[in-house]
């Protein structure tokens, strides 16, 4: 028999959440944010990378995974992927990224996929 075990995640950033001033750069490559994501409930969250910057910055996300398996969740409110801002016209880069690979029994409401990126002037 199989126990099920529910975790209710609620309001959380999982994952890398980067704020940056000015003259830095920021670079993510290379990472898994939540490799699975069973018998869960999220809501007002968000599973991925949050990169903002200023003034001088430079963001370079590559090579990510935000949330690969999903099976038996609820997942409501929330977002899946990258987020970043440039602001001041900066350099933003994203490349190479999977946000979900397989999903299973699961129910999705309100929920942004993918790559969400802003560069403001």
């Amino acid at each position: 028999m199989k126990k099920s075990i529910l975790t209710i995640i609620e309001g959380l950033i999982i994952g890398t959440s980067l704020s940056m001033g000015a003259g830095g750069d920021v670079n993510v490559e290379t990472t898994v944010i939540s490799n699975e994501i069973i018998d869960t409930s999220v809501e007002n969250s968000s599973v991925g990378v949050n990169v903002e910057t200023s003034r001088g910055s430079s963001v370079d996300i590559k090579d990510t995974i935000s949330a690969n398996h999903i099976e038996n969740s609820s997942i409501e409110n929330s977002s899946i992927g990258v987020e970043a801002k440039a602001k001041n016209g900066q350099h933003l880069e994203i490349r190479n990224n999977t946000n979900i690979t397989d999903i299973s029994d699961s129910s999705i409401n309100n929920v942004n996929i993918g790559i969400r990126n802003k560069t403001d002037k």
